[in-house]
């Protein structure tokens, strides 16, 4: 989870739980002593399911759109005081959370982040656009459908052809939404603490 400790997104998990909520994603991005953002993104939380290894249908249905600004509103008045306390009370969270920073909650979107094999199998059927380094080093983006998730890598279908891309070659990757343009709304900034700002998107 790039610079936020594991302590972090564990503490943040069960407070989502009960608002029927799961933690998509979580990283602390910029520099310590200038402008930094913790970025959480929240979803629904999923009904099911182990579906590693799992093969679908290239027309399984994608995640839907967003959450809701409400739930993401909630989500970050349940989130703020939990990451106060934690930057109180010591230990590994603490030592990422002191200093200034901006809390940054939203929803994962319509074109979603893939940087976990989890978020890889949420995106099972789905196209998905992904920077990944060639065996001969060269950087390149590619497109393809969301076929199978593994243990050391994803099997996309990209020009026909079912192609492996291994997790350790892949530089980013995130869903790409195609059913016609729209807006994504966002939201304004919620208080001003003495450690974090809080900033509300959808």
């Amino acid at each position: 989870m790039s610079e936020a400790p594991e302590a972090l997104a564990a503490a943040i998990e069960p407070i989502l739980a009960p608002l029927g909520l799961a933690l998509y994603d979580l990283e602390m991005v910029g520099t310590a002593g200038k402008s930094r953002a913790l970025r959480v993104l929240v979803d629904r939380a999923a009904a099911d399911a182990d579906v590693s290894s799992a093969t679908v249908p290239v027309d399984e249905e994608a995640p839907g759109p967003g959450l809701g600004l409400d739930a993401v509103t909630e989500a970050t008045l349940a989130i703020s005081p939990e990451l106060d306390r934690l930057a109180e009370a010591g230990g590994p969270a603490a030592a990422v959370l002191r200093g200034q920073y901006t809390l940054e909650v939203s929803s994962p979107g319509l074109e979603r982040p893939l940087r976990r094999p989890e978020h890889w199998r949420g995106a099972i059927g789905s196209v998905a656009s992904v920077k990944a380094t060639a065996p001969d080093g060269e950087v390149a983006r590619r497109r393809g459908v969301v076929l199978s998730v593994g243990a050391d890598g994803v099997d996309l279908q990209i020009d026909g052809a079912r192609e492996h891309v291994a997790y350790t070659d892949i530089v980013q990757a995130r869903t790409v939404f195609e059913w016609g343009a729209q807006a994504k709304p966002s939201a304004g900034t919620g208080k001003r603490g003495s450690r974090k700002r809080e900033k509300v998107t959808q």
